[in-house]
């Protein structure tokens, strides 16, 4: 990594990606773009700040949405084309790889990009209103959200395997950048304070660290699942750690002594959906079952495990967590902390019984049945105008009966699934132990 831009990866992609015929094209086509939005501006009050205020839109663009279809489909593509493989027959490091899809893959739209900045630069001379100190912030908001929303494209690319579509995941790479953008757009001109443990921190500022610690982590994520392609030890500790990181950040922006149902969704919710997307893109199936009941010991049986059981033992942790440091505004509400994590462990488990059966598409099937199992009782209910027996089939406390008839329908729900989906399991796993006859 000591000659970090001399990276074997990284030379492949300038290669493919940035030959001199597509870097003239590239550049004199932004050039054209932009000097039409130069005439477009010339039409407006401000020409420097209308300028400035275009291009930047492109720029942004150009980076969030094209660079982000390129990370995600960069190691998605190569498992298509099925020379993902040869990668291991190379001397490179699971960060080697990463980082080099991260800066390889998106190379044509950081040239573009940059090919936009003499633009910018002549804007900003235009302009009285627009300074160097915005222009600044504005490019740090935009590298880092860019560094998140890329490296959530790589994670998203890791994860998939050659069986999925490089269209579909293509097109949700675009959504991502795309969602991206709008959270660009909306940081535009704001500069109110935020309440981060106390401290006081401009919005301005704390958007783009936040966008890029997460950045750090989503572009983790990547490079471990890319270190199980290379055959390099996993550790159960990394998706709690990041459950963990993701609640504490949020527990800084809690600023009422007396929490209710919404502070506790608002601390659980992100690390569940996290979770559930673990659920939904691991690979665990029944190939990855069989290996991990030949495990030996109890560190390796942990780290071979599903990542959506670590992350909903972490999710028990963070609920127990919150009760603890949490002083709820009326009891029912803490009601909350059981429900959630009962719910939580039937569908995850209906999910992991799901990969574990001959579905094609496990994921999809399992995604389905949740969403009606959550939306058709909660139809029937509101259509008769009943308000009192949502507890039985989603993770809503009710403050007029008791605690135990509460919790019950969803942990009992949650044992059934658990029975299940250790029978399947048991199912799968014991001609495995057992051998050729």
């Amino acid at each position: 990594m000591s000659n970090f831009f001399s990276s074997p990866e990284i030379i492949r992609y300038l290669r493919s990606e940035a030959r001199r015929g597509r870097l003239v094209t590239g550049l004199v086509t932004a050039n054209l773009i932009a000097f039409a939005i130069y005439l477009m501006a010339t039409q407006s009050e401000d020409l420097g700040e209308t300028l400035v205020t275009v291009l930047f839109m492109v720029q942004g663009v150009l980076l969030l949405v094209y660079g982000t279809v390129r990370t995600t489909a960069s190691v998605l593509a190569e498992r298509t084309e099925r020379t993902w493989d040869f990668q291991r027959l190379t001397p490179l490091s699971s960060w080697e790889l990463t980082w080099g899809k991260l800066i390889g893959a998106p190379v044509f739209p950081y040239f573009l990009l940059l090919s936009l900045v003499p633009w910018v630069v002549l804007g900003l001379a235009l302009s009285a209103a627009v300074t160097w100190g915005e222009l600044l912030v504005s490019y740090l908001k935009l590298l880092g959200i860019g560094f998140a929303v890329l490296s959530l494209g790589l994670l998203f690319s890791a994860y998939h395997d050659r069986d999925s579509r490089t269209h579909a995941t293509t097109a949700g790479g675009a959504i991502l950048g795309f969602f991206g953008f709008q959270y660009l757009t909306m940081l535009d001109g704001t500069s109110p304070m935020i309440s981060f443990y106390g401290w006081q921190i401009s919005l301005e500022l704390f958007a783009p660290a936040s966008a890029a610690a997460f950045g750090l982590w989503f572009l983790a994520g990547a490079k471990w699942r890319i270190g199980e392609d290379l055959q390099e030890p996993d550790y159960f500790w990394r998706f709690p750690a990041f459950l963990l990181f993701t609640y504490l950040y949020l527990l800084g922006l809690i600023q009422e002594p007396a929490w209710n149902g919404g502070h506790y969704v608002l601390l659980l919710g992100l690390p569940l959906i996290a979770v559930y997307g673990a659920a939904l893109g691991s690979p665990f199936g029944p190939h990855e079952l069989r290996r991990w009941s030949l495990c030996q010991s109890v560190p390796d049986k942990l780290n071979q495990s599903p990542s959506w059981a670590k992350g909903l033992a972490a999710l028990f942790g963070l609920a127990l967590l919150s009760f603890f440091l949490g002083s709820p505004s009326e009891p029912a509400s803490s009601w909350f902390l059981i429900l959630l994590p009962a719910f939580a462990a039937r569908d995850l488990a209906f999910v992991q019984w799901c990969k574990l059966g001959q579905l094609r598409r496990p994921e999809v099937v399992a995604v389905v049945y949740l969403t009606l199992a959550y939306a058709l009782p909660s139809l029937v209910l509101v259509s008769f105008e009943v308000e009192n027996g949502f507890f039985f089939f989603a993770p809503v406390p009710q403050a007029d009966t008791t605690l135990f008839l509460t919790v019950l329908p969803g942990l009992g729900q949650a044992a059934v699934m658990t029975f299940l989906l250790r029978a399947r399991i048991r199912k799968l796993v014991e001609p495995a132990l057992e051998g050729p006859r």
